[in-house]
């Protein structure tokens, strides 16, 4: 179960920091809005996989958590 949360965290915090990473070096506009900038969009789409290997198709409730944490991440912190 520690290692759900961590996978979750860990996934959220990435996707924040490529999220501000493509935002920071997009000056053009030329990096699409979404998945790319957004960090719920980019969470949910870089853990999909990962989790649904990992877990099996509950890995997409998962994702869908990782997104959700990756927002609070993003807002509160």
């Amino acid at each position: 179960m520690i290692n759900l949360f961590i996978m979750i965290l860990g996934f959220a915090s990435i996707a924040n920091l490529l999220a501000d990473f493509f935002t920071s070096i997009d000056k053009e506009n030329k990096v699409p809005m979404k998945p790319y900038k957004c960090e719920k969009c980019l969470a949910y789409w870089i853990s999909i996989i990962p989790m649904m290997v990992s877990f099996g198709w509950i890995g997409i409730l998962y994702a869908a958590i990782t997104s959700m944490a990756a927002s609070f991440i993003f807002k509160h912190i």
